[in-house]
């Protein structure tokens, strides 16, 4: 990945876009490190929305194949809706294809929309949108989407822009505040987007909005990463060893079975002292627990029971002994359809 900060083109290592102005041809799409695709806006499905989520499905289907390193679904937060509705919403959508999966992360677009609904949500709301979304996913997995063109908000008692107030309460460093930054200006000049994006530190740098590419009917935003972009990548999509033991697969065939319902992936199933945990397969013998936390026993029948895909192997639960369990055997099965 190239810096942009002492050039005059930028580099193009992603694409994002709205299934509502494009129909991908995916037989064109190139091989771009990184893709993502608008989910939600406020509170309800919009009449696109079938198609965004089976643009999704598509783009996973090809980072599953390697051609695509990290892919992304964003929300556009809404200052009329409650940041929670909105919260709860977006996970909505998340549910709906099956869950998040390692490679895959989302984006708060962060923005004013004038022409439609003028007021613009404050910097707190976006936080917090952050904050619930991560909590609810177990842990931090978004970057937000602004600039420092968003104004002043009415909605708190203040007077200063809301992307400045932002930044200056959530610096770069912060886990959670990833920047994923706005400007067309290519320019060298004091706010031109190589300065600005230098300024505040941002991850990602959105350098126009009106390319096309092999595959998009309609226009498409096309983006840089900095030098900082692909480690957080890495680490929002789990791609970089997370804390925690990394350990041998056991020789048992059964217990390196893909357990492919809501978080999806090459998963495992295995039993710690302290109760059920996740893994995935990291190489042909080593393999490292999902974090961020122990997977308990009750957490592995909720997800069992909201399977949304078939898993498949035979059942991890039955046969290998330690770990024998005969409701989650059971629950398994069904799964397997």
């Amino acid at each position: 990945m190239q810096s942009g900060y002492d050039r005059f083109m930028p580099a193009s290592d992603g694409i994002d876009f709205h299934s509502a102005y494009q129909d991908p041809d995916w037989s064109l799409v190139g091989d771009w490190p990184l893709l993502a695709v608008k989910f939600t806006e406020d509170v309800r499905y919009r009449r696109w929305w079938p198609s965004a989520r089976d643009d999704f499905l598509r783009m996973r289907e090809r980072r599953h194949q390697g051609r695509h390193r990290w892919i992304c679904g964003y929300h556009v937060l809404r200052a009329d809706f409650p940041v929670s509705d909105q919260v709860a919403h977006f996970l909505d959508a998340w549910d709906q294809v099956g869950g998040i999966e390692p490679g895959e992360f989302y984006q708060l677009d962060w923005e004013a929309w004038t022409y439609a609904h003028p007021e613009v949500a404050t910097s707190r709301a976006a936080r917090r949108f952050v904050d619930e979304t991560n909590a609810a996913m177990g842990q931090v997995r978004g970057i937000t989407y602004s600039s420092d063109w968003l104004p002043d908000s009415t909605l708190d008692a203040d007077s200063r822009a809301e992307f400045i107030e932002w930044r200056s309460e959530n610096p770069a460093g912060d886990p959670a505040a990833g920047l994923w930054y706005a400007n067309y200006d290519t320019g060298p000049g004091p706010t031109g987007g190589p300065a600005e994006v230098a300024e505040y530190q941002a991850d990602i740098w959105q350098w126009t909005r009106s390319a096309t590419a092999p595959g998009f009917m309609d226009r498409v935003d096309l983006n840089e990463l900095q030098p900082t972009g692909p480690g957080l990548l890495d680490r929002l999509t789990l791609r970089t060893a997370q804390p925690g033991p990394v350990f041998p697969l056991p020789e048992e065939a059964d217990m390196a079975q893909r357990l492919d319902y809501r978080l999806g992936g090459e998963l495992f199933v295995a039993m710690m002292d302290d109760g059920f945990q996740l893994g995935w397969i990291e190489s042909g013998t080593d393999a490292a627990l999902y974090p961020p936390h122990d997977v308990t026993r009750d957490w592995l029948v909720a997800r069992l029971r909201s399977a949304r895909t078939t898993t498949t192997g035979r059942s991890p639960f039955a046969g290998v002994p330690g770990y024998e369990d005969a409701e989650l055997h059971q629950l398994w099965t069904a799964a397997a359809g």
